[in-house]
């Protein structure tokens, strides 16, 4: 009965000791996997971000055209009142 007792032991001890390394190895690889679910997201949000700058930047462009144009217009405009004021100092 004690070396059946002693050959429980041992394999009991055997598997408690696989237990824990399977144990720190699954531990180890949900650990990685959310590492890896983390870094996932940080790329989907940087290429988001990305988009979102890339259409700030096209809005912008199409803002400083939109005040070039008016800028233009106005010193047309500003001209056309010279030119005119300066018609109407002639004829009196």
């Amino acid at each position: 009965m004690l070396k059946l007792d002693k050959a429980v032991a041992a394999s009991e001890s055997r598997w408690d000791k696989k237990y824990k390394l399977l144990e720190e190895d699954y531990q180890l690889l949900e650990q990685q996997m959310k590492q890896l679910r983390a870094s996932n997201v940080s790329a989907e949000a940087e290429k988001e971000l990305k988009r979102q700058v890339a259409e700030l930047s096209a809005s912008v462009a199409a803002l400083q055209g939109q005040l070039e144009r008016a800028t233009t217009s106005t010193h047309e405009k500003e001209r056309e009142v010279r030119d005119a004021n300066a018609k109407i100092a002639d004829l009196t």
